[in-house]
């Protein structure tokens, strides 16, 4: 690391751990993120960005720069609920206790999102933003629509980056792909009765349950292929059973697949007609999962997420590589578990991408979640520096 990067960063750290702090302690559960986000944008004005935009969606976008490279900074504001009994300490506490942020969102991921927000300031106030233009989005409703922020952005403000950050935790390790995800919907009809009349019925629940079990057998199969072929569980069923003593007229099971790379909706199709195969009255869909942002915009996601790789080989990795090595880290290149924005920038736009940030992505969702404090400011250095490179 130079030295002026590492006295710059001497003077901003504090005011970079203090927005850490302020935005932890805002609850911002998906679709009420407007607090979180109005207090980022005076942040991104206080630093001087030149140009700050809160979207139809509800996203605050920051921009720095007019250059050709474009470079994409993603670090979503929405966290999952916290329940406060469950907790040794206040969930939106925010306060920093044996080197660790506390809070929810601490990990996932608003750490991350305010190194992003000070890291682009850190770039330009280093004179490493020349040729670049330079957005850092602090998106919406990412916890149960991930990409619809990220598509809305790239639509509504008319650009498609060269490159893309998702800032997601990564314990400072280079993410280059995930898998993604499908979720699909087994409907089976029947005819409901009493139960001690059950012969004269049809019982939609049994042809669910016979789904489920083909679901149970090919999961097994996959697990044999050590995460090869992605994964598949059933997650859900529902019933319309009018009582306890009667067989449902209808059962609803969901499917999760975590799918990879080489899926596609064909095969995805066809492995749902043979798990549905021979079964009387069953039909499948892919879910849409809808919902409404906090600026009162309809927000819908189709459950068909796609799954991507950045090869190891691309110019971006090997200078994320050498951007973290400048920082004094050994640097690791990974493929992440969970799903994020990334399937919009580095799976349906083929933008090249990359996940980096503070935090275990294991200690996503938990209770009592924290971030270790020292790794926020790397994460800040990492992205002024990847900036600086590219």
């Amino acid at each position: 690391m130079n030295e002026k990067m590492k006295t710059l960063m001497a003077e901003i750290e504090p005011k970079l751990l203090a927005f850490c702090q302020d935005i932890v302690r805002i609850k911002s559960y998906t679709g009420k993120e407007e607090e979180v986000i109005l207090r980022i944008e005076r942040e991104m004005v206080s630093l001087g960005y030149d140009k700050v935009v809160i979207d139809a969606n509800g996203s605050v976008i920051g921009i720095i720069g007019t250059g050709d490279t474009r470079i994409y900074f993603d670090g979503h504001t929405d966290t999952v609920v916290a329940k406060p009994e469950e907790w040794s300490f206040d969930p939106w506490a925010g306060d920093i206790v044996d080197g660790y942020l506390r809070g929810r969102g601490s990990t996932d991921m608003k750490s991350s999102a305010a190194a992003s927000v000070y890291g682009a300031y850190l770039a330009r106030e280093l004179g490493l933003t020349e040729g670049k233009t330079v957005y850092v989005s602090c998106s919406v409703m990412e916890e149960d629509y991930e990409g619809t922020a990220v598509q809305n952005e790239f639509s509504e403000l008319n650009f498609k980056p060269d490159y893309a950050v998702i800032c997601e935790p990564t314990r400072l390790r280079i993410g280059n792909g995930h898998h993604g995800r499908a979720l699909f919907e087994v409907t089976a009809k029947g005819k409901s009765i009493h139960a001690s009349r059950h012969q004269l019925g049809d019982n939609a629940l049994n042809k669910a349950l016979k789904v489920a079990e083909r679901v149970e057998k090919f999961g097994k199969m996959l697990l044999e292929a050590d995460g090869a072929k992605g994964a598949i569980a059933s997650t859900k069923l529902v019933t319309d059973a009018p009582s306890i003593n009667s067989i449902p007229g209808l059962a609803v099971l969901t499917i999760d697949r975590r799918i990879t790379p080489e899926s596609t909706e064909e095969t995805l199709a066809d492995e749902m007609n043979l798990l549905c195969d021979g079964i009387p009255d069953v039909t499948w869909k892919i879910v849409d999962t809808m919902g409404e942002s906090w600026t009162g915009k309809d927000v819908v996601l189709r459950n068909m997420i796609n799954a991507w790789q950045t090869d190891p080989s691309h110019h971006l990795i090997e200078t994320a590589k050498a951007a973290v090595q400048e920082l004094g880290v050994a640097p690791e290149v990974y493929r992440r578990n969970g799903c994020t924005n990334g399937w919009v920038t580095g799976g349906a736009e083929h933008i090249p991408t990359i996940i980096f940030g503070a935090g275990d992505e294991a200690n996503c969702h938990v209770i009592n979640e924290t971030c270790p404090v020292s790794q926020i400011p790397v994460a800040c250095q990492f992205y002024a520096a990847l900036i600086g490179m590219l």
